[in-house]
Parts: structure tokens; C-alpha cells; sequence
């Protein structure tokens, strides 16, 4: 799912040319930050709990950081942050799910289904 994604990535920079290969990497990295970010937000305890507090906001600083270094390198902006903050809420359910035994009701996994494929359709557009 994620290299059609790429490939539509690829297909919409802003001169018509396939991207380098470290943009992919590090928005695989930034999509990998922000899964770190989502298993450890619950470990913080609200941020009373030192170590999960100090990961989740390194991740977090890390992240945007990578994001910005993308923008500024001349990746299309309209195009990077619709498809990162659809990506944000797919991984909390995906983890939710995965790591902390949260239910897998139908509904839900229609609902992620539907929104990767929806991710997808735009990217074609």
C-alpha cells in the first residue's frame, strides 16, 4: 500500500521526476517516529512517568523535524502533510489494535480499510 503511495509521491514532485531515494527513507522514518509516539503517549501517565514522557517528545521533535527538512528540500507541500496527518491516525489504530489488545470490531477495520484505500484514490488523482 505504502509503495503505491510512494510511486504517487514520485509521480506528483513538483519537476515531473522520480524523487531521490532518501526522500523515501525518511518519510518512512517519520512514519516510524510517529508509531514510536503512539505506543509510548499511553506509558506516559500523563507525562508523570520520566523515561516514556522523554520518548514520546524526542519522537515527536524528530518527527517534525524530518518533516521540515522534507518541505525545505522542495517536497510539495500540499501533497506531504493531507498524506501525514492521514497516516497519523491509521497507525494509532493499527497499534492500538496490534499492541494493546484494543477490539478488532468489524467496523473498525472497515473503517481503516476504507481510509488507506481513500488515501490511495487520492493519490491517483
Amino acid at each position: 500500500m505504502l509503495l503505491i503511495l510512494f510511486e504517487k509521491l514520485s509521480l506528483l514532485s513538483s519537476n515531473m521526476r522520480l524523487l531521490p531515494f532518501w526522500v523515501y527513507t525518511a518519510y518512512a522514518c517519520n512514519l516510524g517516529l510517529m508509531a514510536v509516539w503512539h505506543v509510548f503517549i499511553r506509558k506516559t501517565a500523563g507525562f508523570t512517568v520520566l523515561m516514556p514522557s522523554v520518548i514520546v517528545l524526542a519522537a515527536g521533535i524528530l518527527s517534525n523535524i524530518i518533516l521540515a527538512r522534507l518541505i525545505y528540500k522542495g517536497i510539495p507541500q500540499s501533497l506531504l502533510m493531507p498524506l501525514t496527518v492521514a497516516m497519523g491516525p491509521l497507525i494509532a489504530i493499527t497499534v492500538g489494535i496490534l499492541l494493546f489488545g484494543e477490539p478488532a470490531s468489524t467496523a473498525r477495520l472497515v473503517c481503516l480499510f476504507s481510509a488507506i484505500a481513500l488515501i490511495v484514490i487520492a493519490g491517483l488523482v
